[in-house]
C-alpha cells in the first residue's frame, strides 16, 4: 500500500474520520492495528518480525531500567542489539556476504560455496530496528523512562506514516505525543494535508518523471557515453531528492493531520555550501541517529584528530551498509566520509587562499560557487548509489566526458530519447517552482504564509496544487527509492 496509490488515500481518510470518532483511550489500539494492516498489506508475515523487534526492545527497556547492576544492564542492551541487528544483518546482508563469500572461493578454485536462498528483504525494517533500537538505547543512558504502556510502544515502532522510510524519530519526541489527547485541530490539518500535497508533486510530477530518464541510462550505461550520462546524472539528484523528500512530506502531513509532529527530515540539501552542511540537512533523522548512537560513542570529535577522521569514517562507511546490502554503498559511504575528512583538513588553507586573493569581499558569489561545488561532489557519489553495479558506475563515471565535442554539434544528442520535448519542458518549470518554494522557505515557513493568505486565495492554491499534480503526474510510476532500504 504505497503513499501514491488511491488505495492508500482512501485508507487516510477512513483512518483520520475514525480516529477522531472514536475517545483518547482507544485511539492507541486503532492506529496500532490500522498500522499493522497497512505494513502487512505489502506481506503477512512481514508483521511477525516486526512485532519480535517490537517485544524484544519493549521487555530489554523495562529490565535495564529496573536493574541496578551497571554490568547487568550493558550485558541487556548488548543482548538486546544482538538480536534486533542479527535479524537486519541475516535479513538485509546474508545474500551479500554469501555472493562475497562465494567470489573469493572461485577466485582461489575453491569447492566451498554458500547456498542462495534468494531471502527477501523486508520492507522498512532498517527504519523501524533502528527506531527501536535508539529508544533502548535512550533508556540504558537513562534520557528517557521505559513506555510501561505496550500498546503505546508498539504503536511508536510501527506507526504507518513513517514505517517504511522514516523520518526515524526519537522517543524522546513521538512517546509523550502517543500518549497526549490530539483534538481535530483544522488549521493544523490543512497544513499537513497542504504538506501532503506538495510530498504527492514532488513524487509524481519531478521524482517519476526524471525516472524514465534515469533509468533509460543507468540500466543499459554503456550504449552511452558523454552528455547522457551527465545529464541522466544530474538529474538523478534531483530524482532521490524529489523522492525521499516527498515520502517525508507525505508522512510528516499525514502525522500532522491525525495530530502528531514529527521531525523534520530534509532542509534544502543542495543548498548546502559544505559536505557536512549537506548531511546536516539530508536525511536529518538518519543522520543525527548516527551521530548519536554511532560517532559520539566512538569518541566524536572529542579524540585527537587522526581519531576523529577515523570515526568520520567509520560512521559514514556503516551509514552506506546501512543503505543496502551491496558494495557501492559501502563505497559511496566510504567517499562522502573521505570528503568531509579532506574539507576539514584543507579548511585551514582554503580561508587562507580565500582572504588572500580577496574572495571573501564577494560573500553571494563565494556562496553559489560553494553551493555549485558541494552539488557536484554529491552528485558524483550518487553515481555509485544509483548504478546497478560497480562496474556500472565506474564506467559512467569514467566516460562522462567521451565524445562531448561531437555531442555538441548535434543538440538533439544532449539529452537520452526517453522522455519527449513536452515532458522535458514540464519537468524543467516543476523543478524551477520546487527550488523557488526552497528558497521562499528560508525567509520564513510557506505553510504558514499560505495559512495567512484570504481564503479565496488559499483555497485556489490547494485546488491549483492538487489539480496540477493530476493532470502533469508521470505516465508511469516508480516505487519509493528508500523503500529498498
Amino acid at each position: 500500500m504505497a503513499f501514491d496509490s488511491l488505495t492508500f488515500l482512501a485508507f487516510f481518510i477512513s483512518i483520520v474520520f475514525v480516529n477522531y470518532m472514536l475517545p483518547h483511550r482507544l485511539r492507541v489500539v486503532f492506529l496500532l492495528l490500522c498500522s499493522y494492516v497497512f505494513y502487512m498489506s505489502w506481506e503477512l508475515k512481514y508483521g511477525l518480525l516486526l512485532f519480535i523487534s517490537t517485544v524484544i526492545t519493549f521487555s530489554s527497556a523495562i529490565l535495564i531500567s529496573s536493574s541496578a547492576s551497571m554490568r547487568k544492564r550493558r550485558i541487556l542492551l548488548v543482548i538486546n542489539m544482538l538480536l534486533n541487528f542479527g535479524i537486519l544483518l541475516f535479513y538485509k546482508y546474508f545474500n551479500m556476504f554469501g555472493d562475497t563469500f562465494n567470489s573469493i572461493s572461485e577466485l582461489f578454485h575453491s569447492r566451498m560455496a554458500m547456498p542462495d536462498f534468494h531471502i527477501l528483504l523486508p520492507i522498512g525494517i532498517s527504519f523501524y530496528t533502528f527506531k527501536a533500537v535508539g529508544y533502548t538505547i535512550d533508556v540504558y543512558r537513562d534520557n528517557i523512562e521505559p513506555e510501561r504502556n505496550f500498546f503505546s510502544y508498539a504503536l511508536f515502532v510501527s506507526f504507518f506514516p513513517q514505517l517504511v522510510a522514516g523520518p526515524i524519530d526519537r522517543s524522546k519526541n513521538l512517546l509523550p505525543q502517543i500518549r497526549s489527547f490530539h483534538a481535530f485541530d483544522y488549521t493544523k490539518s490543512m497544513a499537513g494535508i497542504y504538506l501532503m500535497a506538495w510530498g504527492f508533486f514532488k513524487k509524481l510530477v519531478i521524482a517519476d518523471r526524471i525516472a524514465i530518464l534515469v533509468d533509460s541510462v543507468y540500466n543499459s550505461p554503456h550504449e552511452y557515453t558523454g552528455l547522457p550520462l551527465i545529464v541522466a546524472t544530474l538529474f538523478y539528484a534531483f530524482q532521490i531528492y524529489c523522492d525521499f523528500s516527498g515520502y517525508s512530506d507525505i508522512a510528516i502531513g499525514a502525522g500532522e493531520v491525525l495530530g502528531f509532529n514529527f521531525i523534520e527530515n530534509f532542509n534544502s540539501p543542495y543548498h548546502a555550501k559544505t559536505i557536512r552542511e549537506f548531511w546536516q540537512r539530508w536525511h536529518i533523522s538518519l543522520s543525527t541517529w548516527f551521530r548519536d548512537y554511532l560517532y559520539i560513542p566512538l569518541g566524536g570529535k572529542r579524540v585527537t584528530t587522526i581519531k576523529k577522521y577515523r570515526n568520520i569514517m567509520i560512521t559514514f562507511i556503516v551509514s552506506g551498509l546501512w543503505h543496502g546490502a551491496d558494495w557501492k554503498f559501502i563505497i559511496w559511504g566510504g567517499l562522502h566520509g573521505m570528503l568531509l575528512v579532506i574539507s576539514y583538513v584543507v579548511s585551514g588553507v582554503k580561508e587562507r587562499f580565500v582572504t588572500a586573493v580577496g574572495y571573501n569581499k564577494f560573500p553571494r558569489i563565494r556562496a553559489l560557487v560553494q553551493v555549485i561545488i558541494v552539488f557536484l561532489l554529491v552528485d558524483v557519489g550518487w553515481i555509485f548509489f544509483r548504478g546497478n553495479t560497480f562496474s556500472d558506475s565506474l564506467y559512467i563515471l569514467t566516460h562522462l566526458f567521451s565524445g562531448i565535442g561531437a555531442q555538441l554539434s548535434n543538440i538533439t544528442r544532449i539529452m537520452p530519447g526517453a522522455l519527449n520535448r513536452f515532458e522535458i519542458v514540464i519537468l524543467f518549470i516543476a523543478i524551477i517552482v520546487m527550488e523557488f518554494v526552497e528558497l521562499l522557505q528560508k525567509r520564513g515557513s510557506v505553510r504558514e504564509r499560505i495559512q495567512m493568505l484570504h481564503p479565496i486565495t488559499r483555497w485556489s492554491l490547494y485546488y491549483s496544487l492538487i489539480f496540477i499534480t493530476l493532470i502533469l503526474r508521470a505516465k508511469s510510476g516508480s516505487g519509493f527509492v528508500y523503500f529498498q532500504f
